[in-house]
């Protein structure tokens, strides 16, 4: 569907850096309205929620892998 583009650290670098878990959320909100068009689509958007990640004593790098992980297959389930 959409073009899968590069995850940024800054919100696992918030997160490890004020001690709070992050839940990761995807969906395919992409498939109903296309990027840089103003044209919507009818149809279900379905959303997954994972579950909280720990950033307790992590690092930035692992936090962000393990978020982004989850994620890319998430999206791949989704076909987003």
């Amino acid at each position: 569907m959409g073009e899968e583009g590069k995850f940024n650290k800054g919100g696992a670098m918030l997160a490890v850096k004020a001690g709070v878990p992050i839940v990761p959320i995807v969906h395919n909100a992409g498939r109903l309205w296309p990027g840089k068009s103003f044209v919507k689509y009818p149809g279900v958007i379905d959303v997954h929620i994972g579950p909280a990640v720990l950033t307790e004593g992590r690092s930035v790098e692992d936090v962000h892998a393990e978020v982004t992980e989850w994620m890319l297959e998430r999206m791949k389930l989704l076909g987003a």
